[in-house]
């Protein structure tokens, strides 16, 4: 599955999150770094399901802490 930084940069800003999305970088910790809180989080998950068409088991919610680690995850899908 192809995702790119910019699609879950536009997740996490239609999010309506309380961080600075401008300020999150592919390596940023999305709870630890960016301040990101569990609710909002749950969020992203949700955005992230809804644009690529997908459930995130939730054994696997906690591997995604980074951008980065979200695009790693979605291109290990099979398409």
């Amino acid at each position: 599955m192809h995702a790119t930084q910019q699609d879950i940069i536009s997740i996490l800003e239609n999010a309506g999150l309380s961080a600075d999305v401008s300020a999150i970088q592919g390596n940023t910790d999305l709870i630890k770094e960016a301040g990101i809180d569990s609710l909002e989080m749950m969020s992203v998950y949700l955005g992230i399901e809804e644009k690529f068409g997908i459930h995130i088991p939730d054994q696997d919610l906690d591997r995604l802490d980074t951008i980065d680690n979200i695009i790693q995850y979605l291109q290990k899908l099979p398409e």
